[in-house]
């Protein structure tokens, strides 16, 4: 999901930073600079993924602790009024009840 993510962002990135010179469009600067954000987001994306696919038990920790953020952005969207919510806090409990399941912590040498 997170190379996917990565892919996804990239691909945006380039269309959105590149736009202007594909169709001969003026865009603001502020595009370009958005543009050039998801691509970078979207490299640190592909980064991650390649990390978690590859078992680096830092980012396991690293994981777990965005996950936990995204819970709370979550549960606080929820409680403003987003019921859009609740499938992103039911994918990231799912994401999160994953994580800590015996092997997936074994494969990334947590907790021996």
């Amino acid at each position: 999901m997170t190379i996917l993510g990565g892919i996804l962002l990239l691909i945006s990135g380039l269309a959105l930073a590149f736009m202007d010179l594909d169709l001969g469009i003026d865009l603001s600067f502020a595009t370009d600079i958005f543009g050039w954000g998801l691509i970078i987001t979207g490299l640190i994306y592909l980064i991650f993924g390649y990390g978690l696919w590859s078992g680096w038990k830092i980012l396991w920790y690293l994981g777990v602790i965005l996950y936990l953020l995204s819970l709370i952005v979550g549960v606080y969207a929820l409680v403003v009024g987003g019921a859009v919510s609740i499938i992103s806090i039911i994918i990231t409990l799912v994401i999160l009840w994953y994580l800590f399941r015996p092997n997936v912590k074994e494969f990334f040498r947590i907790g021996a």
